[in-house]
C-alpha cells in the first residue's frame, strides 16, 4: 500500500459570513474526511473542476500537512531513490536551468534517451523561460521520469501538450513508469487517457471521495450519469425509458430495472437498426447476448466524430430524472450503423440517419449491469 488517508480533511478559503449573525467565517475544506488506500500501480484522479484534485495530490507529496485526520506512506525505498516526485500544475521548473541540467540534477541514467522521446533534445540548452507551454509541461514530465522517484504525483501533466502529439507522450509516459517498476498518480480531465492508462480511478467532489474502482467498474457499471460522465459519453436508462424504448434491463440476478434506478449505457453498447416499418407493442427480447428492444421514429439524428447522436419519439408516463427525455422524446448516443456506409442514408454522409425513419433499440449488456 502507497498511501492510507484517515479522515483526512485539508481547510480551504473563506467563501463568506454566516447570515445566523454570529460574525462566523464560512469555510469550504478543500477535503472534507477523505478515508482513502492507494496502492501500487497507475491510479487516476478525477473530478469537476474544484472537487480536490490539486489538493489531494499536495497532501499525499507532503507539500501540505492535513488539518485533521493522519496519512500513512508506505513506499518502499530501493538504493538512494526519492520516495516521491511532484510535479505541480505549473511545472515547477528552475528558472535559471537549462532543460539539460533539469535532467542531470535529478540524477538521470537515461538523460539523452528521454528527452529525445519527448522531443526536447533539439532544446536541450534552452531555458524554462525560452520554452513554450507545451515544452515546460514535457519537461516537468522528462525531470519525474529522470529521477528514478518510487511514486509519481501529477497534477494533469501534459495538459497543455498539443493534442496531435499528446497521446503518444503518455504512451511513452505509461511505458517508462512501467519498465521502471515505479507508481503512477495523476489527475486529469481526459476520459481517453483514464482508459488508455489508469488502473484504478479515484472521484472526488466537493473535497470528499465520491467513487473508487478499477477503471473498468466505472465505465461500464457507474452508479450514476454524473459519474459515469466523467468517463466520456454515456445514456442513462432508468426503468422508465427502457420501457419506453422496449428494453429489458436487468441486473446480475435479473431483476429489472426501475424507480429511480438505472443502467449505464456506453454509446458502443447501443445500437440503432433500421426496419421498414413501425411494430406495434414493444417489448425487450433476448437474442444471444443482445436485448432487443421495441420500435421507435428517428426525430433527428446527427454523426459526432465516432459516435451517433439520435433524438426518437417516445411514449413516456412519469419518467424518472436523468433519462434524457424531454416532451417525448428521448436523445441516444450510439455506434455508427456499418450497413448504411457508402449506401448515402442519413445527414450523417452515409452514417447517420435520416428524420422520419423507423429503429429498433438494440442493446449489448455488460456481463453484470450497473444497477444503483
Amino acid at each position: 500500500m502507497l498511501f492510507e488517508l484517515r479522515d483526512v480533511s485539508l481547510a480551504g478559503s473563506v467563501l463568506g459570513m454566516s447570515g445566523s449573525g454570529s460574525g462566523a467565517a464560512v469555510v469550504r475544506p478543500r477535503l472534507a474526511g477523505v478515508s482513502l488506500k492507494i496502492a501500487d500501480g497507475l491510479t487516476a484522479v478525477l473530478g469537476y473542476s474544484g472537487a480536490g484534485k490539486s489538493s489531494l495530490l499536495s497532501v499525499l507529496a507532503g507539500y501540505e500537512e492535513p488539518t485533521s485526520g493522519s496519512i500513512e506512506r508506505g513506499v518502499q525505498l530501493r538504493g538512494g531513490a526519492l520516495p516521491c516526485f511532484w510535479v505541480p500544475q505549473s511545472c515547477g521548473l528552475w528558472a535559471h536551468l537549462s532543460v539539460q541540467r533539469h535532467v542531470e540534477l535529478v540524477g538521470a541514467r537515461n538523460a539523452d534517451e528521454i528527452l529525445q522521446v519527448f522531443d526536447l533534445w533539439e532544446r536541450r540548452a534552452a531555458l524554462p523561460g525560452e520554452l513554450s507551454q507545451g515544452e515546460r509541461s514535457r519537461l516537468s514530465v522528462v525531470r519525474a521520469l529522470a529521477s528514478g522517484a518510487r511514486v509519481l504525483l501529477m497534477d494533469e501533466p501534459l495538459a497543455h501538450v498539443d493534442p496531435v502529439r499528446k497521446p503518444r507522450y503518455w504512451q511513452q509516459l505509461e511505458r517508462l513508469v512501467r519498465a521502471s517498476g515505479a507508481s503512477l498518480i495523476f489527475s486529469t480531465h481526459e476520459p481517453a487517457v483514464v482508459l488508455r492508462t489508469a488502473e484504478r480511478v479515484v472521484c472526488l467532489r466537493d473535497g470528499v471521495v465520491w467513487h473508487e474502482s478499477v477503471v473498468g467498474d466505472l465505465y461500464e457499471r457507474a452508479p450514476c450519469r454524473e459519474l459515469g460522465e466523467l468517463l466520456g459519453p454515456v445514456n442513462w436508462l432508468d426503468g422508465v425509458l427502457a420501457k419506453a424504448l422496449g428494453l429489458e434491463l436487468a441486473d446480475g440476478s435479473g431483476a429489472g430495472v426501475g424507480g429511480g434506478c438505472g443502467v449505464c449505457v456506453r454509446p458502443e453498447r447501443l445500437r440503432l437498426v433500421r426496419v421498414s416499418e413501425s411494430v406495434e407493442g414493444v417489448g425487450g427480447s433476448a437474442s444471444g447476448r443482445v436485448v432487443v428492444g421495441g420500435v421507435v421514429q428517428v426525430r433527428h439524428s446527427r454523426v459526432i466524430g465516432g459516435v451517433a447522436e439520435t433524438v426518437v419519439g417516445v411514449s413516456l408516463c412519469g419518467s424518472g430524472s436523468g433519462t434524457g427525455t424531454d416532451g417525448g422524446v428521448c436523445r441516444l448516443l450510439h455506434g455508427l450503423d456499418w450497413g448504411a456506409v457508402g449506401a448515402g442514408h442519413g445527414s450523417g454522409g452515409g452514417w447517420g440517419l435520416s428524420a422520419g425513419e423507423w429503429v429498433r433499440v438494440e442493446y449489448y449488456p455488460v456481463e453484470v449491469s450497473g444497477v444503483c
